[in-house]
Parts: structure tokens; C-alpha cells; sequence
């Protein structure tokens, strides 16, 4: 561990019954401006009780921003090319395009591909489609989609649940009806970062939730300047938006017309900028 506070080298053990033994270890290098450089990954060989060389990964940026990385594993005489990435990037340096691509062992072919949206700079859902070379012509098909849910803890936003679908192809009907479904779902219990009056406050931003017809949002504090309300659906889409007057304290809203699904309610101003997820039932 550098006083860079970055990991140097990590070593993971297992327990036999009697001790713990060594299983693998990861040796990592970081460029002068702190950015990675390369993990080397290390299998414990039990024979020689020694680490013996397995994989790396090496990682290439650009003005500091992540841009490429490839993977390497070790055939016993040196490393060889496994698969490798490049990553198109947003205005604000997150991913935007992932693809990567395999080697077989004369030159590079498609593998997978992911496409990430965002919501104010917030990952909202990937996308991953994989290269099927059976078809004629070989093409991308969707094989997986996920959403990242957030809610607001004292004016910011956290991530607490993850969502994962998966593509059925519907290849028993000729794919005729083809369609994600629900593959897994993780949710995070962030009620021990709130104290009592985090808690109030997030139960009073929106009332009802969910909803049906009607909806009003209670501000901690009435706006010093004028505002903005705009509602965005599931998608990272704007539905509808509105001024909001300086001295504003309570925002009432008639959605009757909206589909039901979740939606995500920003109210901003010069001084108050807050996110709020809503369901309309």
C-alpha cells in the first residue's frame, strides 16, 4: 500500500481447516499522475510455494482519461494477447461506447459491446450486445440490459438498487417476439446513512409515492431564486418541465396523463438542486 493511498499488492488466502494458504495475489503499477497502469495477476503454485504468473491487464488513457485496456495471459514462456478494449467517452469523462474484442491467434475479432446512458452525469443503464459470427452476415445481437436506480440521501444522489435483464431471443417461435425479461436485481439498504431528520425530509420531498393522478413535492427550505422543475422518465428523457417561482415552497403536479413506470423529478435553482425517483402507479 503506497502513500498514494493505492493498492500495491493484494494477496488473497483461503482457509484449509488448519491455516490460511495463499491462492492468488495481484501486483498493481500506477502512472506518475496516479492513474493505473497495470494489474498482474499471480496463481500460488502449492509444489514450489511460490506465486507463478497467470494474466495482466494493462490500461492506456488519454489527458487522463481512461481510453483502452488489454488483457494478457501467461502460456508459461511470456504473455500473450487475450482480449482488449476501447472505450468512447462523454463530455464528462465516463464511458459512453465500451468495445471489446478477442484474439484468436492471428488477429483481432468482435466480441462484445456495451452503451452506457446517463442521467446528470449519473450512469442510468448499459447495454450489451455480443457478436454472433454464425449469423450471415455475422452482427451484433442484444444479449443483456441493465438500470441503475438511485435515491436521494440529504440532496444527493446514491445508488440503491440494480436491475439486470437478460434478451430472449424467442428462437422457439423464429423470433418472432423477441424481448428482455428480468434476469436478477440487487438492492442496497442505505436507511443506516440517514438520521432522523434525513428520513423525514426524504419522506416529505414527494407525497403521494407512488402515485396515481396527483403529486406534490415539499421543499426543506423555500427557493432564494428562481427555478426549474423538470421531469424525466425511465430513460433519462425530459416529459415535462416548469418555472418555478422564487419563494417557492410546495410544487403540486397533475401526471394522470403519464405511463405508469418511475420517473425522476429535478428541481434546481442558483442555490438548491435536488433529485427526487417518483412512481406513478
Amino acid at each position: 500500500y503506497d502513500m498514494n493511498q493505492n493498492w500495491d499488492l493484494v494477496t488473497t488466502s483461503i482457509y484449509n481447516g488448519m491455516g490460511w494458504t495463499p491462492s492468488s495475489q495481484a501486483d498493481y503499477t500506477f502512472n506518475p499522475d496516479n492513474t493505473l497502469a497495470e494489474i498482474r495477476t499471480d496463481n500460488y503454485n502449492i509444489l514450489t510455494s511460490s506465486f507463478d504468473y497467470q494474466s495482466k491487464n494493462t490500461y492506456s488513457y488519454t489527458m487522463g482519461v481512461l481510453t483502452g485496456l488489454n488483457a494478457f495471459t501467461y502460456d508459461g514462456m511470456a504473455f500473450v494477447n487475450d482480449y482488449r478494449a476501447t472505450f468512447t467517452n462523454t463530455a464528462f469523462d465516463e464511458p459512453e461506447h465500451a468495445l471489446y474484442e478477442d484474439y484468436n491467434g492471428m488477429d483481432w475479432q468482435n466480441w462484445l459491446q456495451i452503451n452506457y446512458t446517463y442521467f446528470d452525469e449519473f450512469l442510468f443503464t448499459y447495454e450489451e450486445q455480443r457478436w454472433d459470427d454464425t449469423l450471415m452476415p455475422p452482427a451484433w445481437v442484444n444479449s443483456g440490459f441493465t438500470y441503475i436506480y438511485y435515491t436521494t440521501i440529504d440532496g444527493q444522489m446514491v445508488m440503491n438498487e440494480i436491475l439486470g435483464q437478460a434478451w430472449d431471443p424467442d428462437e422457439a417461435n423464429g423470433g418472432a417476439n423477441p424481448f428482455y425479461y428480468d434476469s436478477y436485481k440487487l438492492v442496497y439498504q442505505l436507511s443506516s446513512l440517514l438520521d432522523t431528520e434525513d428520513q423525514d425530509i426524504e419522506k416529505g420531498l414527494a407525497y403521494p409515492n407512488p402515485f396515481k393522478d396527483h403529486i406534490t413535492f415539499t421543499l426543506p427550505q423555500a427557493l432564494a431564486s428562481e427555478g426549474q422543475l423538470s421531469l424525466y422518465n425511465h430513460l433519462g428523457k425530459m416529459v415535462s418541465e416548469a418555472v418555478l417561482k422564487s419563494g417557492t415552497k410546495s410544487i403540486s403536479l397533475s401526471n394522470g396523463h403519464l405511463a405508469n413506470g418511475m420517473y425522476f423529478a429535478k428541481i434546481s435553482s442558483d442555490t438548491y438542486n435536488q433529485t427526487i425517483k417518483i412512481i406513478k402507479e
